[in-house]
């Protein structure tokens, strides 16, 4: 499989697949339930530049998605943790979600 995830069903532990280039969370059955991305889930995808979380989404995990090409991401309206380095070392440009803008400003630090 692409990704490994919590047997609870609502973890992503790890995303297996580093060739991936686009994810669309909501379109994957098994990532139904999934409330938390886990610490470095997403970390050296290189190729990953686009990636729709799906709205149960509540807490973002730490380097969840350092060193992903990433350069646009809505963050869910759910979303009440972001872990440090979410966004290190990626090309983050527009994160679209007014209410997160200070928890995502220390996120890139």
């Amino acid at each position: 499989a692409d990704f490994l995830v919590s047997d609870d069903g609502t973890t992503l532990l790890q995303w297996r697949n580093k060739n991936s280039t686009s994810i669309d969370m909501t379109a994957i059955p098994e990532l139904a339930n999934v409330s938390k991305i886990g610490n470095r889930a997403f970390y050296g995808c290189g190729d990953l530049s686009s990636i729709k979380l799906t709205e149960k989404i509540t807490i973002i995990g730490h380097s969840a998605f350092e060193d992903c090409n990433i350069e646009e991401i809505r963050l869910p309206k759910n979303v009440i943790s972001i872990g440090y380095s979410v966004f290190e070392d990626t090309k983050i440009k527009n994160i679209a979600n007014k209410n997160l803008i200070i928890i995502v400003l220390y996120s890139l630090m």
